[in-house]
């Protein structure tokens, strides 16, 4: 019986989905011997064609195009052609055009939303898979897809429902049990998270995907061997795993083992050069290692790809930071602010920024936002009070003032300078303090406040009647203080005790030459503590310098007392410091203070004292940059590194202008 055109197109097709392809491939050529305009045909036939590579495919879909424009099927098959040879923006017309012409076509929605999520355009994707899940709610691909966006996007509690909707459509799909505790680990439920990870691992124990979100969740926990273990796993599974190889890099990271994470994230790098994510982690263990120049380039290369992404915008913009590139650094810390005013690390970071630049007004504004760090909260006083806003109090309203200290012993010393001032606009001020300050500080003159409290002070006890308080590191911003003002007053505030000056200048007794205390070292605890201090062997040149020293050093530096550098003889006079109100009575007794930045070079500052003081080469924001001396403190002199981690240069400096010191006390020969 001859066949009708229709019934061979239908015939072919039947063989063609049943499997017969070579029967349903001579069909189509006899159908087209017959009429060569026949679309079915020619769709189907460029199907054949294409699932074995042959070229000629294509040109029959694009045949079947021009005879039905309409043809919704072969303007998605040509889409799916364009994708694999990487034509992304013809791909998405043709989806496009698809849709126009089956407005219910679901996978043409899940093609369409893979090209867009490809070039970026997240929201458009995001509604595109939204759509092919509203038109096929069993749709598991759609579904996966959708779900993985939003947990990349931070978004995994509307991710669950989608994932779990896909563990139900194939329960034993262990991927699919793997992307649902993925979603839950990221939304903070990990013991759910570990379940579905068990099962997915039930159910095929070399699922890479699920050691791997395993392994995050041993991350999340502070497992760290755990987690690099689970990691481990799914490198062996999948060695070129981009993801597997960025965690564990992050996770040895954590587990301080720089070296390797640096040289696992390298890996990453390679394998995937368009991947933000390792080059920002490859950064973070460049910057771990110190090595802060590499760091900047994995970190602009890392902002580059996701530059709307917070975190990566601020590390940016606290590597050229450290590098002194302020102006740079500026617009990446503002940026960041900008992308989520409600964090405050790149607030804080663009304050220290603005205060090296000189830039006070903002600076101390946005320094506020100190308070919402980890390294400060615990300094937080808890008084409920409201903070004191610079003003006098007002009338018929209550008038004392607390003062709370905050940071090191050096941030106090400086600031303190401006309590007098709230005395003078009115306030009674009560000024808690550090142990090792008070003695110091009662004795000031003019008298920096109405009462004095040892921090830490119980606040019922000390604090009743308290109407308004400030930490210390405030009163710059209430006051609006401009220490380059020409009318900003660098008086000293801070004076030695005669008794104590007494006691100390017998101790101290004569000496050849200027009396020059050193402090090569501050408190361990300090976050930069690496960088500005230095070992005592690096002073040796101060012992070719006609100079009699004397060590101010405090701390378990001290200790490298017992092994100066060959030649240097310093005498030590710490056992005998028991607050700084004797230190305060030494320096009143030395020519000179040479000291990193700590304490004691603000207490030589305030007391209008002689002092060199040693900075890194991007130091404290109270330093600021590129100039010999500070506004803070007329009787300071800065010698500063030109090259990270480089003191030789630096002592180098001072041994040289020492030498003119002591050839200056000693006068003519």
């Amino acid at each position: 019986m001859q066949l009708t055109i229709d019934q061979a197109v239908a015939l072919a097709h039947q063989h063609q989905t049943s499997g017969r392809v070579a029967d349903a491939e001579t069909i189509y050529h006899h159908i087209l011997a017959a009429d060569a305009r026949r679309p079915e045909a020619l769709y189907r036939l460029g199907l054949i064609l294409l699932d074995r590579s042959d070229p000629a495919g294509l040109d029959l879909v694009r045949r079947a195009i021009a005879v039905k424009p309409d043809y919704a099927e072969a303007h998605m098959c040509l889409g799916n052609e364009l994708q694999k040879k990487g034509r992304v923006d013809e791909a998405i017309a043709c989806y496009q055009r698809a849709i126009l012409f089956n407005g219910d076509y679901a996978e043409a929605y899940n093609n369409l939303a893979a090209m867009l999520q490809s070039q970026g355009r997240i929201d458009d994707a995001v509604a595109a898979y939204r759509r092919a899940v509203t038109l096929r709610p069993d749709y598991f691909d759609a579904l996966a897809n959708l779900a993985n966006l939003l947990q990349g996007l931070d978004r995994p509690r509307e991710a669950i429902p989608l994932v779990r909707r896909a563990v139900e459509l194939r329960p034993d799909f262990a991927p699919a049990h793997a992307h649902l505790a993925n979603a839950l680990r990221l939304d903070g439920a990990l013991i759910e998270a570990a379940e579905q990870c068990n099962m997915a691992l039930k159910l095929d124990p070399r699922c890479a995907l699920a050691h791997q979100t395993m392994g995050g969740i041993h991350f999340d926990a502070e497992r760290f061997e755990e987690a690099l273990e689970s990691y481990k796993h799914t490198l062996e599974l999948a060695p070129d795993a981009i993801d597997a190889l960025v965690n564990s890099g992050l996770t040895l990271g954590r587990l301080g083992r720089h070296e390797e994470a640096h040289a696992t994230l390298r890996r990453a790098v390679e394998l995937s050069p368009r991947d933000s994510a390792a080059h920002f982690n490859l950064g973070n263990a460049l910057e771990a290692m110190d090595r802060i120049p590499e760091a900047l380039i994995e970190y602009r290369t890392a902002a580059a790809l996701k530059p709307n992404d917070y975190q990566r915008q601020n590390n940016l913009g606290m590597s050229l930071f450290l590098l002194g590139q302020f102006d740079e650094a500026a617009v990446a810390l503002e940026k960041a602010t900008a992308l989520d005013p409600a964090r405050t690390e790149a607030r804080f970071n663009l304050a220290l920024n603005q205060l090296i630049t000189g830039n006070f007004r903002d600076g101390w504004k946005n320094y506020e936002v100190r308070w919402c760090q980890p390294a400060f909260i615990k300094q937080k006083c808890n008084l409920n009070k409201p903070q004191w806003d610079g003003r006098p109090p007002a009338p018929g309203a209550g008038n004392t003032l607390l003062i709370c200290p905050e940071q090191g012993l050096g941030d106090m010393i400086q600031f303190v300078r401006f309590a007098p001032r709230a005395m003078q606009a009115g306030w009674k001020v009560i000024l808690e303090v550090q142990s090792p300050l008070r003695a110091l500080f009662e004795s000031a003159r003019p008298k920096l406040a109405d009462q004095f409290v040892t921090w830490p002070a119980p606040a019922d006890k000390e604090f009743q009647g308290v109407d308004t308080l400030i930490h210390v590191g405030s009163m710059p911003m209430v006051l609006d203080i401009d220490p380059t003002a020409p009318d900003f007053d660098a008086r000293p505030y801070l004076q030695a005790d005669p008794d104590r000056r007494a006691i100390w200048r017998e101790r101290i007794g004569p000496a050849t030459g200027p009396r020059v205390g050193l402090v090569w070292a501050g408190s361990p605890r300090h976050p930069m503590d690496n960088f500005r201090s230095i070992p005592l062997s690096a002073f040796a040149p101060l012992s070719r310098c006609g100079a009699s020293l004397f060590s101010l050093q405090l701390g378990p530096a001290a200790q490298q007392l017992l092994q100066p550098p060959p030649g240097l003889q310093i005498t030590d006079l710490s056992d005998k410091i028991e607050t700084f109100a004797d230190t305060a009575a030494i320096l009143a007794e030395l020519d000179l203070l040479i000291t990193i930045d700590s304490a004691p070079a603000h207490l030589a500052g305030a007391m209008g004292r002689p002092c060199w003081l040693l900075l890194m080469q991007v130091p404290d924001f109270r330093w600021l940059m590129n100039r010999p001396d500070t506004p803070w403190y007329p009787s300071l002199r800065l010698y500063r590194q030109t090259q990270r981690h480089q003191w030789g240069p630096v002592i180098d400096r001072v041994a040289s202008d020492l030498s003119k010191l002591s050839t200056q006390m000693r006068g003519p020969a």
